[in-house]
């Protein structure tokens, strides 16, 4: 309940965003049937497709059910075929970004040699969306640091080959900075310098973003983890995709694969190391000012709870700072 009161102290909110956050945070719902029910409630109109069972899950990670539900189904129909569905909220920046996933960016990564889901159907409601891919078995405990950071890089390495030149200029593709994941982090990491009085690393983080938001950008997925990467290097949930700095993902790779602090310079060939392997032609110090940018960024929790790993941390900016500070663009 207290969630709730908070929930509403934010200020007025959309229909849909209450319903989704409330949905998603607040009912525990394992019956299929009063799943649909719940969901009718709020769009009469949504028509689900006629199913022998479900299992209802949660999904991973800290969304609050304002695009889309947090919880998804895996569907069995009358004919034994699995599929999975996800409801979208339809005036949802979220689902903007389905529909151009789905009418441009799927057939592109497809020729591109990626392997995704295939979207099996879709079901139209007043308020909401209902979107069936064919279900593709998780891997997640058998993906161990070095398949994932193979399939990412081949993922990554697909993502370079889609051109730019037809993409709406909208915020919603461009700027990274309204991107949930990269604001949660990058928010509690500037929280933490200003509580601590660590003035000049926060000054380095604003700059650094500042200056990486100018360089060339490319389709990134957005939320590369071991969640997303499933059987034989299938890419899911592209919820977050958006044509950032090339860095975007690479960093986010490199932030889920490095487990103890680095030292600048072991950081600077790995990130090297992946420049040559993804046979890149761009501008090399764009690459590396913003791969470890966004990996400073993506990294920062996982050392925020030692003192001394979030000591090294710390010093990372500040030679990150000092090495990259008078380098051009």
């Amino acid at each position: 309940m207290l969630r709730l009161l908070a929930y509403f102290s934010i200020g007025k909110r959309k229909s849909f965003e209450f319903f989704g956050y409330f949905v998603s945070n607040f009912l525990e719902i394992k019956d299929h049937k009063k799943y649909e029910k719940i969901i009718k409630s709020y769009d009469k109109k949504l028509t689900f497709k006629t199913i022998s069972g479900a299992d209802i899950r949660g999904f991973d990670g800290s969304g609050l059910g304002i695009g889309s539900l947090n919880y998804f189904r895996i569907i069995k129909m009358d004919n034994g075929k699995k599929l999975f569905e996800k409801i979208f909220f339809k005036k949802s920046i979220t689902y903007k970004k389905f529909i151009y996933y789905k009418v441009n960016l799927y057939p592109s990564l497809l020729d591109a040699g990626l392997k995704m889901p295939e979207i099996e159907a879709i079901e139209k409601g007043n308020k909401l969306i209902a979107v069936y891919y064919g279900f593709v078995e998780s891997n997640i405990d058998k993906l161990n640091d070095k398949d994932f950071y193979k399939c990412a890089i081949e993922a990554i390495s697909a993502m370079m080959k889609i051109p730019l030149d037809n993409v709406p200029k909208k915020r919603l593709f461009f700027d990274f900075r309204h991107e949930r994941m990269y604001k949660s982090k990058l928010y509690t990491l500037k929280r933490h310098l200003i509580l601590n009085l660590d003035f000049q690393n926060l000054k380095t983080i604003r700059e650094f973003e500042n200056r990486v938001y100018k360089f060339q950008r490319f389709l990134q997925h957005g939320d590369l983890s071991k969640n997303n990467i499933i059987c034989a290097c299938t890419i899911i949930d592209w919820d977050n995709f958006g044509f950032y700095p090339v860095g975007y993902d690479i960093g986010n790779l490199l932030a889920r694969t490095i487990h103890d602090v680095p030292e600048l310079s072991s950081l600077k060939t790995l990130s090297l190391q992946i420049y040559e392997e993804l046979k890149l032609s761009i501008n090399i110090n764009q690459y590396m000012i913003s791969t470890m940018y966004f990996y400073l960024v993506f990294t920062y929790r996982k050392f925020s709870n030692d003192e001394q790993d979030f000591e090294r941390y710390l010093e990372l900016i500040r030679t990150y700072s000092v090495e990259f500070g008078k380098m051009e663009n």
